[in-house]
């Protein structure tokens, strides 16, 4: 596990938990909390899967630089899974 993917991890679960914060405290659209912890919440998410994005791809570039075509195919093919599962 590379450190993108570390910071990825930690991104999504801060975000994650800020989310379940605004959601278990029950406040609605004028209270500040709601208005700024659903937001940064959400954009900490988004960058936790741009951090998982970059990290896929420096593992895939590592694979290469190896030859190691067996773990090429396994990222590609999880990528294809995670794709198509993520549009449908």
């Amino acid at each position: 596990m590379n450190r993108l993917t570390k910071i990825a991890i930690w991104l999504g679960l801060v975000g994650l938990g800020l989310l379940l914060l605004v959601i278990a405290s029950g406040v609605a659209h004028p209270n500040p909390l709601f208005n700024y912890g659903s937001v940064i919440g959400l954009l900490l998410l988004v960058f936790s899967i741009f951090f998982f994005v970059i990290g896929w791809v420096f593992d895939m570039k590592c694979e290469v630089k190896r030859k190691n075509w067996i773990g090429v195919a396994i990222l590609l093919i999880a990528a294809v899974l995670f794709l198509y599962s993520f549009l449908n």
